[in-house]
Formats: structure tokens, C-alpha cells, sequence
């Protein structure tokens, strides 16, 4: 059995680029244009991974993966957010978010390692604190 990947996206190209590649690889594709219709879907559909964008009308991927976090069935799926920003505060504030939405204690040290890489001294120094506060 294929596993199940849910595609949320407002643009339709994005979603048929992305479905075709899924499906090429042989996975199950759920489409979804916001995340209400994610939403929605999830509520009769059994996915094994959401990939979503962060960008949408009527729910945007933020809210989205807080819904999705707070579901039984769904703590623990993967949720892949897309953005086309390379504004580096909006980028700073996405990590921020997804980092409180999710179980993801095993991956702020990766998340450390990164952000020093490319000197996100704000990301860091919230690291650090967050280290401090949570040992």
C-alpha cells in the first residue's frame, strides 16, 4: 500500500508539479488548496506526511501545522513547510513557529548547528536561552 502525502497549496501548478513527482515515486497524493481544505481532508484521509505552503488565503500554513500539532492522529506527521520568502525576519519567525508547534527537541541542536552557520545571531541567542531554561 502507497503511503499517503497531502499537498497543500493555494497555486495549482505547484500542487501538479509536486503530485506528479510524488506519484512518479509511487506515493498516494491528497490535495488541498488551504489549509481549511487540509483540514477537512485530514478529517477522512489517513496521511503519512503533509507538505504545505506557508503563503495561502483562508488558513495559511502556520495555522495549519498548529491544527495538524494539536490532532491525536497527527502529532506525530511529518509537515514540510514551502515558502518562496527570502526575507530573513519572516524566515526567523517561520523556524520560531514551527519549532513551538512540533515535537522537535531532538532537532534544535541541528537547528544550533544551522543557524550558526549562517550567523542567524537571533536564532542562536534564542537557542541559547532556550538551552539554558530546558537542560
Amino acid at each position: 500500500m502507497a503511503k499517503k502525502v497531502l499537498i497543500v497549496d493555494d497555486s495549482s501548478s505547484v500542487r501538479t508539479v509536486a503530485r506528479m513527482a510524488l506519484r512518479e515515486r509511487g506515493y498516494e497524493v491528497i490535495e488541498a488548496s488551504n489549509g481549511k481544505e487540509a483540514l477537512e481532508k485530514l478529517d477522512s484521509e489517513r496521511c503519512h506526511l503533509v507538505i504545505s505552503d506557508v503563503n495561502m488565503p483562508t488558513m495559511d500554513g502556520i495555522t495549519l501545522l498548529k491544527e495538524i500539532k494539536r490532532h491525536p492522529n497527527y502529532k506525530f506527521t511529518p509537515v514540510i513547510m514551502l515558502t518562496t520568502t527570502d526575507d530573513p525576519r519572516e524566515m526567523h519567525n517561520l523556524y520560531h513557529e514551527a519549532l513551538h508547534q512540533s515535537d522537535v527537541a531532538a532537532y534544535k541542536d541541528k537547528l544550533y548547528e544551522l543557524a550558526r552557520r549562517y550567523r542567524d545571531t537571533e536564532v542562536v541567542q534564542e537557542l541559547d536561552a532556550d538551552r539554558k531554561s530546558h537542560p
